[in-house]
């Protein structure tokens, strides 16, 4: 099964003590810095780190990274007048309470600007932090679920004179659906996919998914568990911080049943849309085998004739998403087979650092954005960064240099289990499979490491490439590629 390319932290908590303080101070409300929410989310960046390998044995990790910004929507996400009524309520709850419903109101609202309520605040943080989804991402959503219920509840402890307030508010299916659609760039809305962290949220996740279908997301999903949740860590707080690097820790999230790790029930169901856009269910082991064990690296972008503005793609716009996605696909497969070899204690040469190397150069490649390969009229440079890579990995230059081998083994290998033979089986695989190729730059480096030479028409006019081109099947074929990118520039 691949790996999302991108994943985000999303968390509507607003009660959470996370630091082992009992202060008053130290609920999400006032976390960090500043005492305005708004302001601390959008001036400093935090990271949730998920799912440490420890608790996680021999379950699949879904991320090529575990370590994903962190979303705080830590205040009332409603609108004005709602808020003015969450205001009055919360004066009533606590009749002793020496504020005036007005100036709570005025206290719980973000934003001193009057045109910009909660919700609007709400959404400017969100499109801050995902101004650079794409296809394949994962968005983690952390609140309390109410069974049977559109909503998903949202508790925010508010300090004031030494006490924590409780304010409830809810947000709708239709809200979030809208609030996610207007944050995510349009092109993230194919193989979108939702992750409720909530307590039984099935006919939540439903009416959710069901939004964003007529928001037009395709093949998209949302996963919901059907039981209730719970979050682990090693500390008793449900949130471990370290300070130093702004980052909170989650080591592993599991339904109710699994709280022994010995359970293998399937406690989740997924709402999608995989089938002719119209939302259905199945358990999410079931819906993982069937859709999601490869995600599809050569879609198309095809028009939609309830879009007034469909994204088009051309020729060489789609070989450098087609080569990009390519790579990343059967690095994926290394990163798997890597996490399989370690439980079962098997080592090779390069240990964890090939690993690491590997997410590096996943990371880099995903800094060529899809919205950026589609607002390009010059392909030509994009494919030229990704040569460019392959090279500094394969000559471990640049952000590869620091990586080392186990034992002091650094050299890059081409056995069957190494990195640059997955990414040579991409290449070959890129080459064979998206023809003809248009990019001369890309024409002429397939020839450089396969070492064969073609006439300059073939270069102008696109190059199909017959099966024995590449050959990186043998183990002396990919040495010879080796051994020319180590010295190409």
């Amino acid at each position: 099964m691949t790996k999302f390319h991108r994943a985000y932290f999303l968390s509507f908590s607003g009660e959470t003590e996370i630091d082992g303080s009992k202060g008053y101070k130290k609920s999400f409300f006032h976390q960090g810095k500043h005492l305005d929410p708004s302001l601390d989310q959008t001036t400093r960046q935090y990271q949730m780190r998920l799912y440490n390998q420890e608790y996680k044995t021999r379950d699949y990790i879904p991320l090529i990274s575990n370590s994903i910004p962190f979303i705080r929507i830590n205040f009332p996400c409603v609108s004005d007048n709602t808020l003015k009524k969450v205001a009055k309520q919360c004066t009533t709850n606590y009749p002793n309470l020496s504020i005036e419903p007005s100036n709570l109101f005025q206290c719980l609202r973000v934003s001193k600007n009057n045109n910009e309520d909660n919700i609007s605040v709400a959404l400017r943080i969100m499109k801050e932090a995902l101004n650079e989804a794409g296809p394949f991402t994962r968005l983690y959503i952390l609140a309390h679920g109410i069974e049977e219920e559109d909503y998903l509840l949202q508790k925010i402890y508010y300090p004031y004179e030494k006490k924590n307030l409780e304010i409830n508010t809810g947000i709708r299916s239709y809200l979030l659906a809208e609030l996610i659609t207007e944050a995510i760039p349009k092109v993230a809305r194919n193989d979108f996919q939702v992750k409720l962290l909530a307590c039984h949220p099935i006919f939540f996740a439903q009416k959710l998914m069901e939004n964003l279908n007529e928001f037009n997301f395709k093949k998209s999903s949302v996963i919901a568990y059907n039981e209730r949740l719970i979050t682990y860590t090693k500390s008793k707080q449900n949130y471990r911080r370290n300070s130093i690097d702004n980052s909170f820790f989650i080591d592993d999230t599991f339904g109710e049943s699994k709280k022994k790790f010995a359970n293998n029930k399937d406690n989740k169901i997924v709402f999608h849309n995989y089938e002719d856009g119209i939302v259905q269910y199945l358990p999410s082991k079931e819906f993982t085998d069937r859709y999601q064990r490869v995600f599809e690296q050569n879609y198309v972008f095809k028009p939609d004739h309830n879009d007034s503005n469909p994204i088009l793609l051309t020729k060489m716009q789609k070989e450098v998403l087609m080569l990009r996605n390519n790579l990343i696909n059967s690095l994926d497969a290394y990163l798997t087979s890597y996490q399989q070899r370690k439980e079962d204690f098997i080592h090779g040469a390069h240990g964890e650092s090939g690993y690491l190397r590997v997410q590096t150069f996943i990371g880099e490649l995903l800094k060529i954005h899809t919205q950026h390969i589609i607002n390009s009229d010059n392909t030509d440079y994009l494919i030229n960064s990704i040569i460019v890579q392959i090279n500094a990995f394969a000559q471990q230059i640049g952000v590869y240099s620091k990586f080392k081998g186990t034992f002091g083994f650094s050299g890059i290998k081409v056995k069957n289990k190494s990195a640059m033979t997955y990414i040579f089986k991409a290449l070959e695989t890129f080459f064979l499979s998206f023809q003809p190729i248009q990019s001369k730059t890309l024409i002429k480096f397939a020839c450089t490491i396969s070492r064969k030479k073609i006439s300059a028409l073939q270069i102008e006019t696109g190059l199909h490439f017959s099966d024995d081109f590449f050959l990186f099947s043998d183990e002396e074929n990919r040495k010879k590629a080796l051994s020319i990118l180590k010295t190409n520039k």
